[in-house]
């Protein structure tokens, strides 16, 4: 988990399109990208322990319904989040949230767990660049958690 984060971190600031137009995560495709994000990432870091279907993916809601078929996927509990979070979520780890775009979903990986439930994270396509953001497991954007560990297990 943390070699997923640590190579996230090392984006931050970095931007999807540059003067050429190239665009370094969605492969050269003008579209919604933090799943092309969250993708390469994982598959610059551990490529063949990760399913081929949910790296291949630019969809947010293709990758966390591939996640709920194979079992890795957990839904944020209604209530006592944050203990939830200390003890489910780990470093590394894909954050299913609220999202703005066509699909209505983001994701993005996570790099620190707070004891009050705060999920801090590294995100694709936040303002078309890589941000870190905080994500407050209380306020119920955050939907799930896609567990990278128990994926890679299955490939």
């Amino acid at each position: 988990g943390n070699s997923i984060a640590q190579k996230a971190a090392s984006y931050v600031g970095r931007v999807n399109s540059d003067a050429e137009g190239n665009r370094l995560f969605s492969h050269g495709q003008n579209r919604a990208w933090c799943q092309d994000f969250v993708s390469r990432v994982l598959e610059m870091t551990n490529a063949d322990k990760f399913p081929k279907k949910m790296l291949a993916t630019a969809s947010p809601i293709a990758f966390r319904d591939e996640a709920i078929r194979l079992g890795c996927y957990n839904k944020v509990p209604a209530s006592n989040r944050a203990s939830w979070a200390s003890e489910n979520i780990h470093v590394g780890d894909v954050v299913v949230k609220k999202g703005s775009g066509q699909s209505g979903l983001h994701v993005a990986i996570v790099k620190e767990v707070k004891s009050d439930g705060t999920i801090v994270a590294v995100s694709g396509n936040s303002s078309n660049s890589v941000r870190i953001s905080n994500y407050n497991l209380n306020k119920g954007d955050v939907y799930g958690i896609v567990d990278v560990n128990k994926l890679a297990s299955l490939a």
